[in-house]
């Protein structure tokens, strides 16, 4: 990460929803987000294998659809990268009680504006910061 600049991946299917992500986070004007896309899992992944991404927003309705181990290789590829859930208001919530989730953020898709964008991915990664910590002393 740059200074005061923050590299997203989104991964999600919807165009409409990648376009409004995008145009939210262009009109931030602190931090700078450098937001790529990938419109699949397996795509995802390769990108995990390539470049070092802050934050990490998945469609995770979508996700679990096309493949439930979803979150789990992404941990597993980018394991200090934070991750924050994109859902449907809709979508059965049960599953975010899984070990590989529990207490992260989520966003639910059409209830959010730029700032709530802004503050939910900050938050994410300053949460990620703080938890490798221990990591760095031991």
């Amino acid at each position: 990460m740059k200074q005061g600049e923050f590299n997203v991946l989104v991964i999600e299917d919807n165009g409409a929803v990648t376009l409004l992500v995008q145009t939210l986070l262009r009109d931030v004007s602190r931090p700078r987000f450098r937001v790529e896309f990938a419109t699949a899992i397996r795509a995802a992944l390769n990108r995990l294998r390539e470049e070092r991404f802050d934050v990490i927003l998945v469609d995770i309705s979508w996700a679990w659809n096309v493949d439930p181990a979803a979150l789990k290789k992404i941990r597993i590829f980018a394991p200090e990268t934070a991750v924050v859930l994109l859902t449907d208001r809709n979508a059965v919530t049960s599953r975010l009680n899984d070990s590989d989730y529990a207490g992260g953020d989520l966003l639910v898709k059409g209830e959010f504006d730029a700032e709530l964008l802004k503050s939910t991915l900050c938050r994410a990664v300053a949460r990620r910061q703080v938890q490798e910590l221990p990591h760095l002393y031991s």
